[in-house]
């Protein structure tokens, strides 16, 4: 005799899920793309991804960053010069 059959009746088949993922990779997605024309693109710095951020590569973010902060503290000293020369 064969004895007990074990297992879920109601398991999705193989079939179905590989189906399933068929559908999933041959989706298409709203919005405009450019032709494919960058060696990685998922990078977040490519020019042709959908988001409009714009990424900066670490170095030039902080070259950025640095200079904007010396434009700040130029803009505080010159205002502090300002009243300095006022109250003298």
């Amino acid at each position: 005799l064969l004895g007990f059959i074990h297992g879920n009746k109601r398991a999705i088949s193989t079939s179905k899920i590989k189906k399933i993922i068929a559908i999933k990779k041959n989706r298409n997605e709203k919005g405009n793309r450019e032709e494919f024309i960058g060696s990685n693109p998922h990078s977040n710095g490519e020019h042709f991804s959908r988001s409009n951020k714009v990424f900066f590569d670490n170095k030039v973010a902080n070259i950025i960053t640095t200079i904007v902060i010396i434009k700040i503290i130029n803009v505080i000293v010159d205002s502090i010069n300002i009243i300095y020369t006022k109250i003298v």
